[in-house]
């Protein structure tokens, strides 16, 4: 959403459609289906028009969003483990 906004997207539009694809990707899930929300995004035109699908790509890599999540994780795992020695 974000994205698209700072190419200049309406945000209230792009949050939108994106709850809609959102929807009806929690349906598919809902069924036992693999999560197809980036594919419905990057196949939407309504996003497109604002945002490559390699850009869209990019952005759904959650690699990318994790921060120092691992090393925080290590230190906790290490001071339960200290604790409980």
């Amino acid at each position: 959403m974000l994205a698209a906004a700072r190419k200049g997207a309406d945000r209230q539009e792009m949050h939108e459609t994106l709850r809609q694809l959102s929807m009806a990707a929690w349906q598919a899930v809902e069924k036992g289906e693999a999560n197809p929300l980036a594919g419905l995004v990057m196949q939407d035109e309504r996003v497109t028009c604002w945002v490559a699908p390699s850009d869209l790509r990019q952005l759904f890599a959650v690699e990318g969003y994790t921060g120092i999540a691992e090393t925080r994780a290590r230190e906790m795992a290490g001071q339960i483990h200290a604790c409980i020695q």
